[in-house]
């Protein structure tokens, strides 16, 4: 692949299959690098470039054991730019326990590199249960304990849509039924979001 003539001084870069000390040339001077948590349970992502040469996008990765990387997101990159340059991502849906987070970074040539890593220790104690799962026709949804504030019932594909969408009563042990009938199998996200902004998920699978 082509490589740039000019070396950009990168902070905390990892690039896979290059063993000598000084990394190639990547099209960002990368300053700041942040995962944090919100108050509603989602994970805000921050980074901010110095410099910018011929970049493209920043992936988001995602891994729950630091090995295994899962693509959450992308960002597009400013292209070429020589001010110090803002940018966020919020993991809507994050792990519970620690999760580890890094940036790939891609430039318009295809080269890329890696961030460093940075982990966030998140506890999401799960207020209701699902069931059957994998479901086939219906889905269940049981609440655990009894909420203050109203909820909103949300099954989710893969791409980020609503598909279905349902008020339910807080209390404790109320059980809410979900047609799936018109769903095609695969993976989707069953969320329950209150009216105070927080947010539970659970990965729901349809097979038949």
């Amino acid at each position: 692949m082509k490589r740039f003539a000019s070396v950009l001084i990168i902070l905390g870069f990892m690039v896979p299959g290059f063993a000598s000390a000084m990394p190639p040339p990547l099209p960002v001077v990368l300053v700041t690098f942040t995962a944090s948590p919100n108050v509603d349970k989602t994970i805000n992502i921050q980074w901010s470039t110095q410099q910018e040469i011929n970049s493209n996008n920043f992936t988001i990765e995602r891994s729950s054991d630091g090995s295994n990387w899962t693509d959450i997101g992308s960002v597009k990159a400013k292209g070429f730019s020589s001010q110090v340059s803002n940018y966020s991502f919020t993991d809507l849906y994050p792990l519970n326990g620690i999760t580890y987070y890094r940036l790939r970074i891609m430039n318009l040539d295809g080269d890329i590199g890696f961030t460093e890593t940075r982990v966030v220790r998140l506890s999401i104690e799960k207020t209701f249960i699902v069931y059957p799962n994998p479901a086939k026709d219906n889905l269940n949804i049981c609440l655990r304990e009894a909420s203050a504030v109203q909820l909103i019932v949300r099954l989710i594909n893969v791409n980020g849509q609503i598909l279905l969408e349902r008020k339910i009563e807080s209390g404790k042990g109320t059980t809410v039924s979900l047609s799936l009938k018109k769903y095609t199998p695969g993976t989707y996200l069953l969320q329950v979001a209150g009216s105070d902004g927080i947010k539970q998920t659970s990965t729901v699978f349809i097979a038949r």
